[in-house]
């Protein structure tokens, strides 16, 4: 487009950080930034520069995200709410809280949005009497009605803290209409905590109100799977082929020198396959030296544990933190998206992975950001 003398506005820049964001590309993402400094656009526009904030921390540059939030002069809602939810998406929940705190001194009020994010912090930390505190305030002091957003945050709160009938509760008695994403959430709080009744009634609802969804199946299939009830993850998994359901493949992307790489759990057709299979073999061998122990019940997979371990190997996450480790600059963070949750032994992995190869890992999954390094993640493997 500018080759042909047009030149981009700021709301066609917003949309190319944007795309940048989603895909974590961070090279595009820099490059934009740098063309719109050079522009002159950016110090007087507070909507291009939340839109690079943004950028930077969905490519998991929190750091970088901070810095173009310091620089903002009249920070509006919408900047202080995106720097609040970089902060809980990377995994830093307190500073997250204590930035709320400061927009509120500032004098800006919290709008819906910014509850969302300070929910979020409070779930992704645990802190279920702070989230309730924000809940009721938000509702009794700032008269703001709660959004199936703000619903999803205690939902998943409650979920995570093994408190599955009161997040039922609140569901059915909820203000706002009814939403799949609520009972999904549910359902994903059912497997980690082994309730197959709570479990089967989320799923129907969730049929109920997306008929053509894979989601209620897969998951459901999960909870009987975990629970060593594979009769019935067959029978579940047998009603999805009747009902030309399809589970949605696990995809993974690494961004190494200004090129996206993309892999598809079980896929061997990456042109560098065979040299990541083998340095993946490598690589498990250091980490089980490590302490590092497969975790087989997230192949789901009614199989002899060889196989299952087998089956661990090509999740697409694995195939493309070894992606990024081989082919990018040597000390640069790893920066892997998935388009699922990451499961529990790829998690696992990750984390031993950051410690022998003292590498930052940043993996961007459908529910956080988790950055791996010297063995730990940020989410406290509370996630």
């Amino acid at each position: 487009m500018e080759l042909q003398g047009i030149h981009a506005d700021t709301v066609t820049y917003a949309s190319l950080l944007d795309a940048c964001s989603n895909l974590a590309s961070l090279s595009q993402g820099r490059k934009l930034h740098a063309r719109i400094a050079e522009l002159g656009l950016l110090e007087a526009d507070v909507v291009l520069q939340t839109s690079i904030l943004t950028m930077y921390s969905k490519c998991g540059r929190l750091g970088e995200a901070r810095g173009i939030f310091d620089r903002i002069g009249e920070k509006n809602i919408v900047a202080w709410s995106a720097i609040i939810i970089a902060y809980a998406q990377n995994g830093d929940c307190s500073t997250a809280l204590k930035l709320f705190w400061k927009m509120e001194q500032a004098g800006q009020k919290a709008s819906e949005t910014t509850f969302v994010s300070v929910l979020y912090a409070c779930s992704h930390a645990g802190l279920v009497d702070d989230a309730y505190y924000y809940f009721t305030t938000m509702m009794s002091e700032r008269k703001l009605e709660p959004l199936p957003g703000h619903y999803g945050c205690i939902v998943d709160l409650l979920g995570r803290a093994g408190r599955l009938a009161d997040a039922e509760e609140l569901i059915q008695r909820m203000k706002a209409p009814h939403s799949g994403v609520l009972w999904t959430t549910l359902l994903g709080a059912c497997k980690t905590h082994g309730d197959m009744m709570l479990a089967e009634r989320a799923a129907e609802r969730i049929r109920e109100l997306d008929p053509g969804s894979a989601t209620p199946y897969v998951l459901l299939s999960n909870v009987y799977s975990e629970a060593g009830r594979w009769d019935l993850a067959a029978s579940v998994r047998k009603r999805m082929d009747n009902m030309k359901v399809k589970k949605p493949a696990g995809k993974s992307w690494v961004e190494v020198r200004g090129k996206l790489h993309e892999f598809v759990a079980g896929d061997q057709s990456h042109p560098k396959i065979g040299e990541i299979v083998l340095e993946l073999k490598r690589l498990l061998a250091l980490i089980k030296e490590a302490g590092y122990a497969a975790d087989k019940s997230a192949t789901l997979h009614n199989a002899e544990e060889e196989e299952k371990e087998g089956l661990l190997y090509y999740h697409s996450e694995k195939l493309a933190i070894v992606m990024g480790l081989l082919h990018s600059p040597r000390g640069e963070p790893v920066q892997v998206v998935k388009n699922l949750r990451v499961c529990s032994d790829c998690h696992a992995a990750a984390k031993f992975i950051s410690k022998v190869v003292d590498r930052q890992i940043v993996l961007r999954d459908t529910k956080q950001f988790h950055h791996f390094e010297h063995g730990r993640c940020s989410c406290g493997d509370y996630w």
